[in-house]
């Protein structure tokens, strides 16, 4: 049995779909790394600081890590619209695979999404702690910056809902 050209167009699309998930993964381990690696410098976790010498308190170093998070999840929900796209073009050419997870999505919505939920959550915890520390210290940067990254954070994941959704709903001329 040849590969018919729609078969052949396939394989491009798959390798970009893999290659989006490997990705993925980095992204989700720097991520992991950057609120471990800023969040023992900021609170003081590491010997080797010369606190006396800083340009800026270590704990304002916790100020960058829900931008950093910021940063990762935009990254990380672009691919997801990379492989949504991927996904719809499948589905309208009528791969059984595309429209049977289309269904799936629309009975059991959490069931794939569980990563997502995670992704943002962690970013949010991240961005709550900050003002609860913020309390704690009476640091008023760091009650700010926690206000700001929820609130960048939900505009964000508001602006990947809306861009879902369109590719959900496109149609194409094709």
């Amino acid at each position: 049995m040849t590969p018919t050209d729609f078969e052949k167009d396939l394989v491009p699309l798959r390798t970009e779909i893999v290659e989006c998930l490997k990705a993925r993964i980095d992204l989700l381990k720097y991520k992991l790394l950057i609120i471990a690696i800023l969040g023992s410098i900021g609170l003081g976790l590491s010997d080797k600081i010369n606190k006396e010498n800083a340009v800026i308190a270590p704990i304002h170093l916790l100020c960058i890590i829900p931008f950093a998070c910021i940063f990762v999840d935009s990254l990380c929900m672009h691919n997801n619209l990379r492989i949504l796209v991927i996904a719809k073009f499948l589905q309208t050419k009528g791969n059984l695979y595309e429209c049977f997870v289309s269904d799936l999505r629309v009975d059991s919505r959490w069931m794939l999404s569980l990563e997502d939920v995670a992704l943002h959550l962690s970013s949010i915890v991240v961005s709550v702690i900050l003002i609860v520390l913020g309390i704690c210290k009476d640091d008023i940067a760091l009650i700010i910056t926690g206000c700001v990254g929820l609130i960048i954070i939900g505009s964000v994941y508001g602006i990947f809902r809306w861009l879902k959704w369109r590719i959900k709903k496109f149609t194409s001329k094709c």
